[in-house]
């Protein structure tokens, strides 16, 4: 079998646009393209679907119901998710050229949904998603003399959209401190919907959630995790755009 039946059959990932994408893709060239690629594990209640049917007059249905189309095949849908296990199967029908046969592509993304202190537990660590048209940097000549006389650290994140999860590393040349390093975490959005968390040697992880118009600030411990110590952000509802954080510790 050719990798073009190969990928015919199975789901695949891409890259588009630097973020991730969940696709799956037919022999003749009919597709869906999901972006942001669905999460394997979550905490959230709800999944927001959102992407687009590439082919010549397609439909899409969502576990059997079909969903609504725009002209040029883009589609968005809020998705319930009960605990445990929940299985998303996507059928796309559409021709792949004007005068070539209708066919049917399936794809099956399975996402599992946990209470929030057991995914924090089991997940803190994982990241999925990624950021774009981004910069990072010391937040002014005072922040990098600071860091040199002092060895503290204030540094800014810059992105202009997030997807999924991602965590932010820092280093700090001093002996590591015990609980934990002490961290103020600053973050604002655009647009979309942020959570921002911290993960002490010992309790349970603390978050806040920014939204447009309501910034926070979180007060906590990041322990040590790999000679690093780190800042989880998670966009909840799809992407989140002008995405601002500030972290001194």
């Amino acid at each position: 079998m050719g990798m073009k039946a190969i990928l015919g059959a199975l789901g695949a990932v891409a890259v588009l646009g630097g973020a991730a994408a969940w696709l799956f893709l037919s022999r003749e060239g009919v597709r869906v393209v999901l972006k942001p690629s669905p999460p394997a594990v979550t905490a959230e209640q709800q999944l927001r679907l959102r992407g687009q049917v590439l082919g010549v007059a397609p439909s899409l249905s969502l576990n059997g119901t079909p969903l609504e189309l725009t002209a040029d095949g883009h589609f968005e849908h809020t998705l319930p998710l009960a605990m445990g296990p929940n299985t998303i199967t996507l059928a796309a029908v559409g021709r792949p050229k004007d005068g070539a046969p209708e066919e049917t592509v399936n794809g099956v993304h399975v996402v599992e949904r946990l209470e929030q202190a057991d995914y924090d537990t089991r997940h803190f660590y994982t990241a999925s998603g990624g950021l774009s048209g981004f910069t990072r940097g010391a937040t002014g000549l005072k922040a990098a003399r600071d860091s040199f006389l002092t060895g503290d650290v204030d540094v800014e994140l810059k992105a202009e959209e997030l997807t999924g999860s991602v965590l932010e590393s820092y280093d700090n040349a001093n002996r590591p401190v015990k609980g934990g390093m002490p961290m103020r975490v600053e973050l604002t959005v655009g647009s979309g919907a942020v959570r921002v968390a911290l993960k002490p040697e010992e309790g349970t992880v603390q978050s806040e959630v920014a939204r447009p118009g309501a910034p926070v600030t979180l007060r906590g411990r990041s322990e040590l995790h790999h000679s690093k110590y780190h800042v989880r952000l998670e966009a909840l509802d799809g992407a989140a755009t002008d995405v601002v954080m500030r972290v001194r510790y």
